[in-house]
């Protein structure tokens, strides 16, 4: 290249690019940005880093390598877990190497020294190669389950990783040679493209599957919640109901011992019906129904096999977060907390949840016999057992938030602590209306 004349020119490409990026990205992470003021220092810096490289650095390979490790950069703009991330960075990458292998077969440009210290293309090539992007973008777009925060198998992200991964490497030895038939060329570009776009719709049809599973056993869980929190609630109509019906009889009763001066006896027959003024039991009671729901639920199957528990909950209503995530965070924690509890010589499970300023804390503890099940103090990934398949989706509901997962324990108790990232919406933490205490 010239200067300054084409240096003006790729900095503008390399601006559309960068916002061709973030295109991209979008449409893998639907959630948007984990905030606005990091992702545009983000944006930025990516756009700092390859701008100088290809100007002060002109090594093709160079290039290269710093245009991926930037764009992964750019990917903790957003709300994701790392496997994610790695597969988003790579597919991005090939998507941009597939335009430029196109752009350089129509201009003939090959024979290309990845190792020179030269820059390659022109202007022309430069927005040409930015302008295929786009359309590749929206078509791309139209895979609508691209976007699924849904956990995926291993061996999918692996392959969405390896397939791009061999498609560039490909690219790059085809594009030094000087001497392939331009037939040849042509047809091995087609084949190379038409793999990352078969490896794209792949993603999504999977990603799409174990998005609707993952709504459906949500949905499942949330039914069996909401009937729980459903029948205390009649339990409550039906006492209030009851009483209603009987405070007549019990007026009369009493006012006939007051008027013969049986007080004590009176006394006794006020602290017989007064059980009747007490609404059915409820470990929390925040008016968050999700929330409400789940506690109880978990707490009564607690109670029925003799465990104590502890519940101390003040959040804000509404709470910003997703009713599928708390319910995979919450339910299947107090699964887990539950089922150990059960064995355990003292029996007791303790829950609290606090906000604080868009933090959501939870911290969860239960007592265990000491027989640590394989998955429970790991989130390893190849664990199939069902504490590890429950640990996998909690971790990829705090991943979504940005947030930390934190797993201890000692000879008798296992604690688990989370920190979530929420939209402040709301600042005023609402307390269960009964005070924390030991059930």
């Amino acid at each position: 290249m010239t200067f300054p004349t084409d240096s003006l020119v790729f900095l503008a490409v390399n601006a559309f690019v960068t916002y061709l990026i973030h295109l991209f990205l979008r449409l893998f992470f639907r959630d948007g940005f984990a905030g606005k003021k990091a992702a545009i220092f983000l944006f930025a810096l990516y756009y700092a880093i390859t701008s100088a490289v290809y100007l002060f650095f002109p090594s093709i390979l160079l290039n290269m390598t710093s245009s991926l490790l930037a764009t992964f950069l750019l990917t903790f703009a957003y709300r994701a877990r790392l496997s994610k991330r790695i597969v988003v960075t790579v597919l991005n990458y090939a998507t941009i190497n597939a335009c430029e292998m196109v752009v350089g077969a129509a201009a003939g440009l090959g024979g290309v020294d990845l190792f020179a210290r030269t820059h390659y293309g022109d202007s022309f090539c430069l927005l040409a190669v930015a302008v295929l992007e786009f359309f590749v973008i929206r078509l791309i777009g139209r895979f609508r389950g691209i976007g699924s925060d849904a956990p995926l198998p291993k061996s999918y992200s692996v392959l969405a990783v390896l397939v791009p991964c061999l498609s560039v490497l490909f690219e790059a030895v085809l594009f030094t040679q000087e001497t392939v038939d331009d037939f040849v060329y042509a047809l091995s570009l087609l084949c190379l493209v038409s793999l990352n776009f078969l490896v794209l719709s792949l993603y999504d049809s999977i990603a799409k599957r174990f998005r609707e599973q993952a709504e459906a056993d949500a949905a499942r869980q949330q039914a069996a919640y909401y009937q729980k929190q459903a029948q205390l609630i009649q339990q409550n109509a039906r006492e209030l109901t009851r009483f209603r019906h009987d405070i007549k009889n019990h007026t009369i009763a009493l006012r006939e011992l007051i008027r013969t001066g049986q007080t004590e006896k009176a006394t006794q027959y006020i602290d017989s019906f007064s059980g009747l003024l007490e609404p059915a039991e409820s470990d929390c009671s925040t008016g968050i129904v999700p929330v409400d729901s789940i506690v109880n639920y978990k707490f009564a199957r607690a109670k029925e096999a003799g465990i104590s528990v502890h519940a101390e909950i003040a959040v804000p209503n509404p709470l910003q977060i997703d009713a599928n995530d708390l319910t995979a965070i919450l339910g299947n924690l107090l699964d887990n907390a539950v089922e150990a509890a059960a064995k355990a010589e003292t029996k007791s499970v303790k829950l609290k949840i606090s906000y604080d300023k868009g933090t959501l804390l939870l911290a969860l503890s239960n007592s265990y016999n000491g027989d640590l099940p394989r998955g429970r103090a790991t989130t390893k990934p190849d664990d199939k057992t069902p504490h590890g398949v429950g640990l996998r989706s909690v971790k990829a509901a705090v991943d979504k938030y940005n947030g930390e997962l934190k797993i201890t324990h000692t000879d008798t108790e296992f604690s688990v602590k989370i920190l979530l990232f929420l939209p402040a919406e709301s600042t005023e933490p609402r307390n269960d209306n009964t005070p924390a205490a030991t059930v």
